[in-house]
C-alpha cells in the first residue's frame, strides 16, 4: 500500500491510498460533508468500489472548490462550471 503525505497549507496529512470516502475527501478539501455533497460529489471524477464512491487526491486538488477558478481544471486550464 502507497503512502501519500500532503502538505495543504499549515496542515499535514498522511495518506495511506490516494483513493478517499467522501467524508475523508470533504475533510481533505476543508469542507463541510453537506457543502461536499452539494458542489463537488456529482461533478468530480469518482470511482465506484463496490457501492462506495471513491474520489482521487489528484482530482480534488483540481476540483477544490476553494480555489479562485471556477469548474474543473485540465491541462492546466480551468473550464467553465457545468450548471
Amino acid at each position: 500500500m502507497r503512502v501519500m503525505t500532503v502538505k495543504k497549507d499549515n496542515t499535514t496529512i498522511v495518506i495511506q491510498s490516494p483513493w478517499l470516502s467522501r467524508v475523508d475527501a470533504a475533510r481533505y478539501l476543508d469542507i463541510s460533508l453537506s457543502e461536499f455533497l452539494r458542489t463537488v460529489a456529482d461533478r468530480c471524477p469518482h470511482r465506484s468500489f463496490g457501492n462506495r464512491r471513491k474520489y482521487h487526491v489528484h482530482d480534488l486538488d483540481r476540483f477544490d472548490p476553494n480555489k479562485t477558478t471556477t469548474g474543473y481544471i485540465e491541462n492546466g486550464k480551468a473550464s467553465p462550471s457545468q450548471s
